[in-house]
């Protein structure tokens, strides 16, 4: 009973949060801060991750800030980000935060897609020898549809956000088994100097 209830994530709860928030903001800088390293070098991407790091903060410190300040007037709390726009700037301002919010989400799915069809195919290949890359089943068309039909249209077409939060766990373990596997890498190309890829 009590593995139970520690494995158990009831929807709403802090913990089910914390898995989504820390899904939606790891994401692919698991891939794309090493090579930004590669490119901008160690002390480059510091600076660089810093000031990424206040302006979030300061964001999203606005965000709150405004959301617990909207309810002073005597109406609900604004909680979503549409409510906190229209609050703020009015029905113009309200629609154009949608409008971002859909192009945000829109361009992130096409980015999530385009890396997939890349790396499955790259790793289906790397791990048989026997495969070229041309078969039929490593085409990108084939792997974006497989991709979407199996797992994204089933998950989008939840009613709710908390239904992902068991993806959530399960994406929170790959996202950790790839950083595991890039400090890897790293280390592996640094004890080999010869290797043309290896850190400078």
């Amino acid at each position: 009973e009590r593995v139970t209830s520690t494995i158990r994530i009831p929807p709403g709860s802090i913990r089910s949060s914390v898995f989504t928030l820390l899904t939606a903001t790891v994401g692919s800088g698991i891939l794309s801060i090493p090579y930004a390293t590669y490119k901008a070098g160690i002390i480059g991407t510091i600076i660089l991750v810093f000031i990424g790091a206040t302006a979030a903060y300061f964001s999203i410190w606005m965000i709150v800030t405004s959301s617990a300040l909207s309810g002073d007037d005597g109406r609900p709390v604004a909680t979503t980000y549409q409510q906190l726009a229209a609050r703020c700037g009015g029905t113009k301002l309200e629609k154009f935060t949608k409008w971002i919010l859909v192009t945000n989400l829109f361009g992130t799915t096409v980015l999530y897609m385009v890396v997939i069809a890349t790396i499955i195919p790259a790793a289906i290949e790397a791990m048989s020898s026997s495969l070229s890359g041309s078969e039929w089943f490593l085409g990108r068309w084939f792997i974006l549809l497989l991709i979407v039909g199996l797992v994204e249209a089933p998950l989008g077409l939840m009613k709710q956000i908390s239904a992902l939060r068991y993806t959530s766990l399960i994406a929170i373990f790959f996202a950790l088994y790839l950083t595991i596997i890039t400090v890897t890498e790293y280390i592996d190309m640094c004890g080999n100097p010869n290797d043309e890829k290896s850190p400078k």
